[in-house]
């Protein structure tokens, strides 16, 4: 609840968090701190201990998101993605609109996403590299309209790693921000973000906002 007051940030997108009382919990905490997140979108699937969530000062017209993804060429024990995918759209003030998009991934799972027109935010745990071909997949072919444009936040050292293992001592790129064309042009050339390096950071989570 600190990371996000410190942060600023009007809409959060979440990786695993531990379900609706979890949420609720920490829309209480943020409130406490006098911030305000009423809107919110969880996707848990069934089994799962580990969710998806998105929280929102500005309403969420639209809930799209499924907890039962299929994914083709897997073996039949493992016909879906077993943490769902996140897709909500947000009504600004100003009456637009644009679409985010939440997953976590399983480490080396490669799938990909879409595109609608609509300004598109995709964010989220991928457990894989820029170069790896899980995010390569979801990015979309180069060279195309349809490709997604990778943000590169950056650290007050300038660093852009977001997961450090101490077992081997590396520092890895894991957590992603992607935009469609549409959301790139509404932005401009360099859009204000970042990585949360403060030290409530190392007591948030394992990986870097």
């Amino acid at each position: 609840a600190e990371l996000v007051r410190q942060s600023g940030a009007e809409i959060v997108g979440l990786s695993e968090m531990g379900g609706e009382a979890a949420v609720n919990d920490l829309q209480m905490r943020l409130k406490r701190k006098g911030v305000q997140l009423p809107h919110k979108v969880l996707v848990m699937r069934d089994g799962e201990d580990r969710g998806l969530a998105l929280l929102s000062k500005y309403p969420i017209v639209s809930n799209r998101s499924v907890t039962d993804m299929p994914v083709s060429g897997e073996p039949k024990r493992r016909k879906t993605m077993l943490r769902g995918i996140l897709d909500a759209t947000v009504k600004m003030p100003d009456s637009r609109q644009f679409r985010l998009i939440g997953v976590h991934l399983k480490s080396r799972l490669s799938r990909d996403g879409s595109e609608d027109g609509m300004p598109l935010l995709l964010y989220g745990d991928f457990n894989d590299g820029p170069a790896d071909s899980s995010v390569q997949v979801i990015q979309g072919p180069a060279k195309t309209d349809s490709r997604l444009n990778r943000l590169k936040p950056r650290d007050s050292r300038g660093e852009t790693w977001t997961i450090y293992y101490e077992d081997g001592d590396t520092y890895h790129s894991f957590d992603h921000i992607f935009i469609n064309n549409t959301l790139k042009k509404r932005l401009g050339r360099k859009p204000p973000m970042g990585v949360i390096d403060t030290p409530p950071s190392r007591q948030a989570s394992d990986h870097r906002g």
